[in-house]
């Protein structure tokens, strides 16, 4: 059990009063670009937005803004506990590093510049502004791989393994490895912790679903190819992030799967009440699978964020469900950036 929460959860408590609520995002996005800065200023991200408003406006602004905002409160949350209350929030914030590298690596092969790059990324993991903005202006992708092992970063190990994947696979295979092995490394640092000593369910579930959630979108990615193309060069095993609670043989299943009702029922074990069952089921309808990850994402932030009213006061539930909603925040406010600006139609909001 952990202990010592009180003047934390009182501090997060008081941080949960400013998260935006669903008439904020209905009016923000009836706005322009312009308009969302200046209405931001008048919530919680007032100092995000006034720090950037001398430089002008536009999207790249709001989404440095949003960026910013993120960093600056789970900092707080982070240093309003101490042992083994703030080592469990780090447990969660660390995900940023993994989501900032894999941000830089594709923004880089996609060809976007480095000032857009470094927008999207959040420093709220152990790797600060300084040495992110440092990665995203690598010129290439290949040169962030050789800047990562020269800082060991995530690891000396993982970073070696991560250039002889870049030297030694060619073609669009080489990029799947590469992101696959990060997530591997992330994987297996929350699957170390969680077996290293009995965390509170309230932490160590949301961890496992997002491993499962990992497995679950490389299964898919692997058996939507086949069933498009017929054979394909994805293989299950890809499938193994150790940590989470689907086991590997139903992830394997899965992937060997022939039509999506086998599917499903392999990665829920047939269970209705399984927490993945009503995206998955949405998926088995539509195939649509980025749209998954979405779902998949809102059914973990859903279940972690109701630890503000359905435990304890006192336990770390309070943390991690302010962590989930400052990420789901985020999630929503940068669909709306893209929205507004026009990158993005109306109906991205809708959802399912």
């Amino acid at each position: 059990m952990i202990t010592d929460l009180d003047y934390g959860n009182a501090r997060v408590r008081a941080l949960r009063s400013r998260l935006l609520g669903v008439d904020d995002y209905a009016r923000f996005v009836e706005m322009n670009t312009e308009q969302l800065l200046t209405a931001l200023a008048e919530t919680a991200y007032k100092i995000d937005v006034e720090a950037r408003l001398f430089r002008g406006g536009g999207r790249r602004l709001l989404h440095e803004a949003l960026s910013a905002h993120l960093e600056r409160t789970l900092r707080t949350v982070r240093l309003s506990y101490s042992g083994d209350a703030r080592r469990g929030v780090e447990m969660l914030t660390s995900r940023w590093d993994m989501a900032n590298l894999l941000t830089v690596l594709r923004g880089q092969r996609s060809g976007r510049a480095p000032d857009e790059i470094v927008a999207l990324l959040v420093a709220a993991g152990k790797l600060d502004r300084p040495a992110l903005t440092e990665l995203a202006r690598q010129p290439s992708p290949r040169a962030t791989l050789e800047l990562m092992y020269g800082w060991g970063v995530p690891s000396r190990p993982v970073a070696a393994r991560l250039l002889v994947l870049s030297r030694g696979r060619i073609g669009p295979a080489a990029p799947e490895a590469i992101e696959h092995e990060l997530l591997r490394a992330q994987a297996a640092s929350h699957a170390a912790e969680l077996a290293a000593r009995t965390w509170p369910e309230a932490l160590a579930r949301p961890l496992r679903w997002l491993i499962d959630k990992d497995n679950v979108m490389l299964v898919l990615r692997v058996w939507s190819a086949r069933e498009r193309f017929g054979d394909s060069d994805g293989d299950s095993e890809l499938a193994d992030l150790p940590g989470g609670s689907i086991p590997i043989a139903a992830l394997e299943r899965a992937a060997r799967a022939g039509r999506r009702d086998d599917v499903v029922a392999s990665l829920t074990g047939e269970r209705p009440q399984h927490p993945f069952a009503d995206a998955l089921g949405a998926w088995r309808a539509d195939g649509a699978l980025t749209q998954l990850g979405s779902d998949l994402e809102d059914t973990i932030s859903r279940a972690a964020r109701r630890g503000f009213v359905s435990a304890d006061p006192l336990s770390i539930a309070v943390p991690v469900a302010m962590v989930f909603a400052q990420m789901d925040q985020l999630r929503r406010m940068r669909l709306i950036v893209e929205v507004v600006s026009g990158r993005l139609p109306r109906d991205a909001l809708d959802g399912r």
